[in-house]
């Protein structure tokens, strides 16, 4: 067994009904109030403990009282948000076990000018971009597909060789080889010397004055929260340094595994090898571990955390490696499983330290197969886990799979991230059913199904939660309340059949009910969340856990 902790963050936390006796909780619990004295409903209060890197947010509720779950020892500070208004952070209070603190809040603070989200245009772009002859071809054909200010936007990122930016091009014309906008051979050299020259660590590059720290409370709501809005908790502490999570999972047990990608650092003297572990969280004693996977060739690249029915955790190992990793809880036994290598695979990975031969982004389980989209080779893995053996559903050039499930009848549905379609396949006779999106340049994401076999997905770039009506094939979009929400995952609470989805760009989750077509939406305590994947406990529909830009926590909805 190879099993490494690296630390553990203890919290002790309960939700639901508390104790009558307030004498012996350790909770923080006051009254919100506006300047002119009066209780405030609806407010939002953020209790954080900087030493522990965690933090919490309740709404305060009838008579402006608020109180938090039960917290650690430790010192804490202290904020109320309110509309237009917030209080003054509080010095650190101390917190000691079984001992209440009282902590009353002043609305008088007026909450700095928010400045609107929009999408760039092709002159915003151009007005960051030194002049050059790609200059024109990255405006009319790169910002397609990365037009949204912040949303998984690598357009203009740095790497750190002419050899990388080759591989990066490279790709990039594979993705695109049957698309009407593909790049010819003579437009990926221009890009590669263009990138190379500007935008590398080869080549100097002007420095930029820092601008003003960013508000931590712009992206919290500027009206009181009201109606089921206010009925929620929310959670959330600092993973540790570089953990690049990529996906969650919860199992039977509501204990929650986190794929940390350990993203690779471009540096001066070359390429640094993130760290990749399993992150595992226990929604009990929130004591956060790790496990190490067995070692490879390469530095490992952990994505697409899923657990199976049997309580296995599975991931993909997305480095150079390309295998499949099966983790036992119980017995601490890992088993590896290669992937075959997908066609033309050299051209555009030779080092091993990109994204890998496969790049699986989601995993899906059926009959006892473990099932993997592969972004990067274009093909559908099934995995036998009994013999290892491995069998591929190409897919076209173009149309790469990104999110996987299958519905109630084993029909194996698919969302195709740049064709703006989602497509069922027939494992048994590969035949397939198209379903194109109504929005275009949609960069769909995860897809889910609900309690009655209807397909949901996400679209990043448009914001859209995509339904597709199992009995009838029509495809329905919906807009969540706030603009530029950036859709990236979306999950489903079967018991009450709540859609519920991440906005990676408003820092919200957000649930849908299909019965009256309207969303809710539960800020989340810090900004620039970046929500990643998320994941409803199937111990608890009520809590639906993320992970995100470094950090992990949940939404609790308090029926």
């Amino acid at each position: 067994m190879l099993r490494r902790i690296e630390f553990a963050v203890l919290i002790t936390l309960a939700f639901g009904c508390l104790p009558s006796d307030a004498q012996n909780r350790t909770v923080i619990s006051g009254v919100v109030k506006n300047a002119s004295g009066e209780p405030i409903e609806g407010a939002l209060v953020r209790v954080r403990c900087a030493d522990l890197g965690l933090t919490f947010m309740v709404i305060s509720q009838a008579q402006g009282r608020y109180s938090t779950p039960n917290l650690l020892p430790g010192k804490y500070t202290i904020e109320g948000i309110g509309g237009e208004y917030q209080s003054k952070p509080t010095a650190p209070a101390e917190v000691s076990s079984g001992a209440p603190t009282k902590m009353d809040l002043v609305l008088n603070v007026a909450r700095n000018a928010m400045t609107p989200k929009r999408r760039k245009t092709q002159a915003d772009y151009a007005a960051t971009m030194p002049d050059g002859p790609a200059k024109q071809l990255i405006l009319t054909k790169c910002v397609a597909c990365h037009d949204l200010d912040g949303v998984d936007t690598r357009t203009l990122r740095i790497l750190g060789s002419r050899h990388e930016w080759e591989e990066d091009m490279g790709l990039h014309k594979y993705y695109m080889e049957d698309r009407p906008d593909h790049l010819s051979d003579d437009e990926v050299k221009l890009l590669v010397d263009y990138m190379t020259k500007n935008f590398s660590l080869e080549s100097p590059r002007p420095s930029r004055e820092a601008g003003p720290a960013p508000d931590p409370n712009n992206h919290l709501p500027r009206t009181l929260l009201k109606g089921p809005e206010i009925k929620y908790v929310a959670m959330e502490f600092n993973l540790r340094r570089d953990a690049a999570p990529h996906d969650i999972s919860i199992d039977s047990q509501g204990i929650a595994w986190i794929s940390e990608h350990g993203e690779n650092e471009h540096t001066e003297s070359g390429i640094k090898g993130g760290v990749g572990l399993i992150g595992r969280i226990d929604p009990k004693t929130l004591t956060y571990t790790h496990v190490s996977p067995p070692p490879g060739k390469w530095p490992s690249r952990v994505s697409g955390s899923a657990v199976d029915p049997q309580g296995i955790v599975w991931n993909v190992d997305n480095s150079h490696n390309a295998r499949m990793i099966s983790y036992n809880p119980k017995n601490g036994e890992f088993k590896t499983y290669d992937l075959p290598a997908p066609p033309r695979q050299q051209e555009f990975d030779e080092s091993g330290w990109g994204d890998g031969s496969a790049n699986i982004n989601s995993i899906t389980f059926q009959d006892g197969f473990v099932w993997g989209s592969g972004l990067l080779s274009g093909q559908i893995y099934k995995l036998d886990p009994v013999s290892g053996g491995v069998i591929t559903y190409p897919v076209p050039k173009g149309r790469p799979p990104y999110g996987l499930v299958f519905d109630n009848n084993k029909m194996l549905w698919y969302s195709a991230e740049f064709a703006d379609e989602i497509v069922k396949l027939d494992t048994s006779n590969g035949k397939r059913i198209h379903y194109k999106v109504l929005t275009p340049h949609a960069d769909l994401r995860h897809i889910q199904t609900d309690a009655i076999g209807n397909v949901w997905a996400s679209a990043q770039q448009t914001g859209k939660l995509i339904k597709v009506d199992a009995r009838t094939g029509q495809v329905t979009e919906y807009s969540p309340p706030t603009p530029l929400s950036g859709i990236d995952t979306v999950d489903v609470d079967r018991k009450h059949n709540l859609i519920w989805v991440g906005e990676a760009e408003t820092d919200r989750l957000a649930r849908f009910d299909p019965r009256t077509n309207t969303f809710v939406e539960f800020p989340l305590p810090g900004r620039a969340s970046a929500v990643k994947r998320i994941a409803v406990d199937p111990s608890n529909p009520n809590r639906v856990w993320w992970c995100g830009s470094n950090r992990a926590g949940y939404v609790e909805v308090i029926e």
